[in-house]
C-alpha cells in the first residue's frame, strides 16, 4: 500500500502534511552562504573597488534580504507545520510562516499536475465559487498551484487530494439553494 493510500485510509483526519527536510536545510545553507559572502564583500569594501557607488548601496541591501531568507529558511527548518497542508473532513488549509489559508472541499476540484510558467510541474487546482448563479455553478473561478508537494510525489499528492475531496463531500449535504424570484 503506498503512503498516499494510508494517508486517504486516516480520513477524516486531521492530517498534517509537512516538506522535505532535506529540501529545507539545502535553503538554509544556500542562503547562510549567500549572506556570508555579501557582508564579506560589504565588510572588506569590494563592492566599491568593482563597481562604484550604486554596490555600495546594494551590498547593505544584500545582506539584509539574505539574512531574512536565511531566519525564514532556519524557521521552516525548527518549526515543520509552519510550511504545511492540513487535510480534514471540512477542507484544506495551506499553512505558512506567518498566515494560514484555508479552502473548502466545495470550493476547489481538479487537482492535477501541471507545468508551471517556469516549466516545472506543479500541483495545481481549480477554484470553484460556491456561491454562483445557477447557470454558473460548476464552472472555475481560476487556477491555483501548491508550492510545495510536501513529502509526497507530485502525482501522488495530487490523487490524494482529489480523493481526499470526493470523499468529503460524499459525506456532507449539499446547501440547500435559495430561490430567488
Amino acid at each position: 500500500m503506498r503512503e498516499v493510500e494510508k494517508i486517504v485510509a486516516s480520513f477524516p483526519g486531521p492530517v498534517m502534511l509537512y516538506g522535505g527536510t532535506l529540501r529545507r536545510l539545502l535553503n538554509l545553507v544556500l542562503f547562510l552562504a549567500l549572506t556570508a559572502f555579501c557582508i564579506w564583500t560589504v565588510a572588506t569594501g569590494r563592492t566599491r573597488i568593482l563597481h562604484g557607488v550604486y554596490d555600495t548601496i546594494v551590498g547593505p541591501i544584500a545582506v539584509a534580504v539574505f539574512a531574512g531568507m536565511t531566519i525564514r529558511s532556519l524557521i521552516l527548518l525548527l518549526v515543520p507545520s509552519a510550511a504545511s497542508l492540513t487535510l480534514d473532513a471540512d477542507g484544506f488549509a495551506i499553512n505558512r510562516i506567518f498566515r494560514t489559508q484555508r479552502m473548502s472541499w466545495r470550493e476547489v476540484g481538479g487537482f492535477r499536475v501541471q507545468k508551471g510558467p517556469a516549466g516545472f510541474a506543479l500541483v495545481t487546482y481549480d477554484l470553484i465559487p460556491v456561491d454562483a448563479e445557477p447557470q454558473h455553478r460548476g464552472m472555475t473561478a481560476g487556477a491555483r498551484a501548491l508550492v510545495d508537494n510536501y513529502g509526497q510525489p507530485r502525482d501522488d499528492l495530487a490523487w490524494l487530494l482529489e480523493q481526499w475531496r470526493q470523499h468529503a463531500l460524499a459525506q456532507q449535504p449539499l446547501p440547500q439553494s435559495t430561490s430567488r424570484h
